[in-house]
């Protein structure tokens, strides 16, 4: 069995799916991390991508990016009200062949 998406569009459009990577490499189980970062680059992503949909460590595009593409993303870590940490990570996009 596999995820399984439906979308209903009014036009025929063509997704393109990209891996993503990040610098340092994060854990499979980072889906915080993870989510933080790309909501940190949403704007970039989408001035790419023209729409995206963002899934773990998978990105659908409208646009077909070619060559590894780089995004300077950040995440906040928060722990209590005054415990506040930033990491800095490189978002790398990938076209899946």
């Amino acid at each position: 069995m596999t995820n399984y998406y439906r979308l209903d569009l009014s036009k025929n459009y063509i997704f393109y799916q990209y891996d993503i990577t990040f610098e340092p490499e994060l854990p499979e189980d980072s889906r915080g991390v993870i989510k933080g970062c790309v909501n940190s680059v949403d704007s970039e992503l989408a001035n790419k991508l023209k729409f995206y949909i963002h899934r773990g460590k998978i990105i659908y595009g409208l646009l077909k990016l070619d060559g590894l593409q780089t995004f300077k993303c950040n995440y906040i870590h928060k722990k209590g009200t005054d415990n506040e940490k930033k990491y800095d990570y490189l978002l790398n996009l990938n076209l899946t062949k």
